[in-house]
């Protein structure tokens, strides 16, 4: 359809000659042979086509019926630019279109005449500017390649570096790049706030620490900050804050003056040592907490055989920063976990334990690990929760919203005092954080089940004023759980057993292995689908899971 209206359209324009007329004086006088408005019709009928062309949606568009109609309406255009004095249909100076190379080699010779013009060389024309400027690169590439030969051959022979006599370029003046507006911050001046929700090593301890041992963490106030990733540093000015551990240590060792021995000394050699011995803290970052404790003993081992801190004769951020990069080991667990994997009487187990013990080490970890306990979450609408109770304790790191509590009662029974204090305190804490109560039922022992039991269960918790938000069941996770078996027999983290049950309990109890422990991921999986068969030989196996029987 499209190339039958191009081919009607097309077939109206024929190559036009002009026209003559005499004028008074005799002479031939050209005259538009064609009328230009009926030809703009034409052209506006042309492009029209064109568009139409393109965008069919029912089959790939006609190449050779687009090209068709392009070179019509150029013909067109260009008749109708011949016929009106060079002017074209767009009221502009007409102009033979050009392919994109076209246009890019006329743009480059019409960069090249003005740059030649600036340069006083118009008279000479593009292709002396050309000359001249490339002369004057060629002339360029010479001093510098004899320069940096010159420079060589001094290093060399062990001289001062040759210099060249070329003269300097006039220097540009410097433009001072002044600091745009700090960003907004929510935080007040000195308050240092971070996410309870994060481990330890996550928090500012390093920061704490510093403000500590310079006498100055009575300036600062700890706020908790559920959304907030990492820690930061409310600038005194109230201008913005500093954010990151490491970065937030340093800027309250400067800005007290009992911070400068902290900080290595006030000589620039002694600051550079600390520096570097910060950055590689830092840098241990990105690995897993036993390749950086062997890193940190092979480091620090030399240094520490004959010393007690890393820097000088006192405790400075480089003990606090690798102290942390280990972990910030100041619990028994902690210490513990290092001291496995660090070679035993080690310099730097020495060092971690003097470190733990340390009080500004100790006293940040109280605080680091308390804020939840003196600053609690706000929530959305500006108000904070209710009061806690007195006799109970805060959850540590708890969020509104995000607490939930579970009871699971096994309905082969009644209630009784024990049940109720365990509801009575996962329903208190699921109300006080917003949070959700799940009681889930303990089927697994159908042999002494009743729905009786289950019934009265939650008319009593009904009584003592508990009303759960879910009630779920075991037995609707059995296909989980089985599969969490299967994933463990496969890793040969379980194993299957028949040892009857007053034997496995005093094997337990005299921390002696099953014989069954060591079975194949085969033998264990073989036990497992008989004991799932229901079969009555498959009854007397249990799954067992292969902890420490020194535990």
């Amino acid at each position: 359809f499209f190339f039958v209206v191009v081919e009607n359209l097309t077939s109206h324009i024929s190559p036009l000659q002009p026209t003559f007329t005499m004028s008074s004086e005799g002479n031939a006088v050209a005259v538009p042979a064609v009328d230009l408005t009926e030809l703009a019709t034409r052209i506006t009928t042309l492009a029209e086509s064109i568009k139409l062309l393109k965008s069919s949606s029912k089959e790939l568009p006609d190449k050779d019926a687009i090209a068709t109609a392009v070179n019509a309406l150029l013909d067109a255009k260009r008749t109708y630019a011949k016929n009106n004095g060079g002017v074209g249909v767009d009221g502009k100076a007409w102009e033979e279109p050009m392919t994109k190379s076209q246009k890019k080699k006329a743009d480059k010779a019409k960069k090249a005449a003005e740059a030649a013009k600036a340069a006083g060389g118009a008279g000479d024309g593009a292709s002396g500017a050309d000359n001249k400027v490339s002369d004057a690169n060629a002339a360029k590439k010479a001093a510098k390649k004899a320069e940096a030969k010159a420079k060589k051959a001094s290093i060399k022979t062990g001289g001062p570096a040759a210099t060249t006599t070329t003269t300097p370029a006039a220097k540009k003046p410097t433009t001072i790049m002044r600091p745009t507006t700090m960003t907004k911050s929510k935080l007040k001046p000195n308050q240092i706030s971070f996410n309870p929700n994060v481990t330890l090593t996550n928090r500012p301890v390093v920061a704490l620490t510093t403000a500590i041992l310079t006498n100055s963490i009575v300036d600062y106030e700890l706020v908790s900050d559920h959304m907030r990733s990492g820690c930061a540093l409310g600038l005194p000015s109230g201008n913005g804050e500093v954010s990151g551990d490491l970065a937030m240590a340093r800027f309250i060792a400067k800005k007290n003056d009992e911070g400068g021995v902290f900080l290595g000394g006030m000589g620039d050699e002694e600051v550079a040592m600390m520096d570097q011995w910060v950055d590689y803290a830092l840098s241990l970052s990105k690995f897993g907490l036993a390749r950086r404790a062997l890193a940190i003993q092979r480091t620090l081992d030399a240094i520490l055989v004959t010393g007690t801190y890393v820097i000088g004769h006192s405790l400075t951020l480089a003990d606090v920063a690798l102290f942390a990069s280990l972990g910030f080991p100041s619990s028994d667990e902690a210490k513990f976990e290092i001291a496995s994997i660090l070679p035993k009487g080690c310099p730097t187990l020495r060092w971690m334990e003097m470190m733990s013990h340390h009080p500004a080490v100790r006293e940040a970890t109280q605080l680091a690990m308390g804020v939840a306990k003196n600053s609690e979450e706000i929530l959305e609408n500006g108000a904070s929760m209710d009061p806690i109770v007195s006799g109970m304790n805060y959850l540590e790191g708890a969020s509104a919203g995000c607490v939930t509590t579970r009871f699971p009662p096994e309905p082969s029974g009644y209630l009784h005092v024990g049940h109720a204090k365990a509801v009575l305190l996962n329903n208190y804490y699921a109300r006080r954080y917003k949070g959700r109560l799940v009681v889930r039922f303990d089927d697994t022992n159908p042999s002494k089940e009743k729905d009786e039991y289950q019934t009265s269960i939650v008319e009593d918790l009904g009584k003592i004023g508990v009303k759960p938000d879910v009630i779920t069941f075991t037995s609707d996770y059995f296909e989980t759980i089985k599969q969490y078996a299967l994933w463990m027999i496969e890793n040969g983290l379980a194993f299957m057993d028949d040892t009857p049950q007053e034997q496995m309990q005093k094997e337990r109890m005299d921390r002696q292995a099953s014989k069954h422990r060591e079975q194949s991921p085969t033998e264990a999986l073989e036990f497992f689908n008989l004991m799932c068969s229901g079969k009555e030989e498959g009854k007397v196996w249990c799954l067992r899971a292969k902890i420490d029987m020194e535990s």
